[in-house]
């Protein structure tokens, strides 16, 4: 489903100074796996997960997704194949305090032709309820915990129904405690679909909620273990 050949980002900073935050790194996922990547800050752990779902092109190399080459479609398909294709977890919430949880939830909707409004809401109340919110409906993110407002946040990746969950430092801002509770949330909407998920963090500790773990240094997938 997910396919890297010799990828490598380099970012140009002030001075011509050149940076190799991805180096010849190539990956293959398969549909259904759960993918941890671990590694220190730095490691491009981060840039390795915005080159996969098309939010950073590569200086080299080929990003595959279903064995469409990303960086071969023109803006509207790549936008198209993004929102269609893949759920977003980033590391801070990035909630809209003035939305209530369904309403970020259902957020992402408006940005597609293919729900209606009543639809939307209704998939949103689902998945507000499947990950254990379904009473803070009318809730605002300020009135909610850290740990909650990352459900919404999980909640609002899943809208779309994408087959790939790209989830970048999910718990980096969580005590240990609401961590545990993000990734066995994560793991259990895993079991129960066909969804891939790829998950970088940089606490080794998560990997065993994965189904396969990598190690990144440098730039370079140094590692892999089952």
């Amino acid at each position: 489903m997910i396919e890297l050949r010799d990828v490598s980002k380099t970012y140009t900073l002030d001075g011509d100074q050149a940076v190799e935050a991805v180096r010849d790194a190539s990956l293959s996922v398969s549909q259904g796996e759960f993918v941890i990547i671990t590694g220190r800050s730095g490691s491009g752990k981060t840039t390795l997960l915005n080159l996969v779902g098309g939010m950073t092109r590569p200086t080299a190399g080929q990003v595959l997704i279903d064995g469409v080459d990303l960086w071969q479609l023109g803006d509207r398909e790549q936008s198209r194949l993004r929102s269609r294709k893949f759920g977003f977890i980033f590391q801070f919430p990035s909630l809209l305090p003035s939305l209530t949880v369904l309403e970020n939830v259902a957020l992402p909707a408006m940005f597609g032709a293919d729900g209606s409004g009543q639809e939307d809401t209704r998939r949103s109340q689902e998945l507000l309820e499947l990950v254990g919110l379904a009473e803070k409906l009318h809730a605002y993110p300020r009135q909610l915990s850290a740990g909650q407002q990352q459900r919404v946040v999980v909640a609002r990746a899943l809208l779309n129904q994408p087959a790939i969950l790209l989830a970048d430092e999910p718990t980096s801002d969580l005590d240990e405690q609401t961590e545990h509770e993000i990734m066995q949330l994560l793991r259990d909407i895993y079991r129960r679909t066909a969804i891939t998920i790829l998950l970088v963090t940089h606490t080794s500790q998560l990997v065993s909620y994965g189904s396969r773990a990598l190690k990144m240094a440098a730039g370079a997938i140094i590692d892999e273990s089952a």
